[in-house]
């Protein structure tokens, strides 16, 4: 099972993909929270192996069966994983907004370096902070919205050496991002995390959080740029490179 998983996941990274562990008791239950919580419009799920007949009659259900009888307003796809057969291509499409929105959130002085390891309560505490430095926003409201979501899935685990924390808040007037480039590493963190995307997004526009998402993802796929930004010598040096990454894109 842990190896189909991993073998899976790195799959979607491939494709592009920005995958979050979610914490749930419950399978069904888990997807369902994440389809609200992020307003997600199509759940995919792979063919469930049938219950036996004594199960059935007891009344139990398949997780896919569970999902779509909870689900609502979300469309559930089943694709059929059963056999070996190739499926047909998938065309990859990539909805991104015009413009640089990851770079009009962020800003110099929301760069923060730290040289030496840093402790994962102190970087997150750093970036919020600097995100709600000049705004109407109270740190600790913010930080606490932050600690919420990691709660659920911690975003430090991800092996890709950058770590995606993120909340949305009500009445936010538009989204802010805060950049943390750790040399020395995170500690308390599982990954080597090279690189910290805080997020702050407007609860009303779910959509704006997914794509500022996106374009910190991508970034933390292309290593190339990754080595940019750890050698970057100041904070307004690592902000126009993320800028310029952004208006070529």
């Amino acid at each position: 099972t842990q190896r189909a998983l991993s073998s899976t996941l790195t799959l979607a990274k491939q494709l592009g993909a920005l995958v979050f562990t979610y914490k749930g008791s419950d399978v069904a239950g888990a997807v369902l929270q994440f389809a609200k919580e992020y307003r997600v419009g199509h759940v995919i799920l792979g063919t469930p192996h049938p219950l036996p007949l004594s199960r059935r009659i007891l009344g139990e259900k398949t997780i896919v069966q569970r999902v779509i009888q909870a689900s609502c307003g979300a469309t559930v796809v089943i694709v059929d994983t059963r056999g070996g057969r190739a499926g047909p291509d998938v065309e990859k499409v990539a909805l991104r907004p015009s413009g640089p929105l990851l770079s009009r959130a962020l800003s110099e002085s929301r760069v923060l370096v730290w040289d030496n390891p840093a402790r994962h309560d102190k970087v997150l505490k750093g970036l919020v902070a600097a995100a709600c430095s000049g705004s109407a926003l109270e740190a600790q409201t913010v930080l606490a919205a932050v600690l919420a979501r990691e709660a659920q899935g911690s975003t430090f685990l991800l092996n890709e050496g950058t770590a995606f924390p993120h909340a949305r808040l009500p009445r936010l007037g538009s989204s802010l991002a805060a950049l943390g480039i750790t040399r020395g590493g995170v500690l308390g963190s599982v990954a080597s995390i090279k690189l910290v995307f805080l997020i702050l997004s407007p609860e009303e526009v779910p959509e704006e959080q997914l794509h500022l998402l996106a374009a910190a993802s991508r970034i933390a796929l292309d290593r190339g740029l990754v080595r940019e930004l750890q050698r970057a010598r100041s904070p307004r040096e690592a902000f126009e490179i993320v800028r310029g990454w952004e208006e070529r894109e």
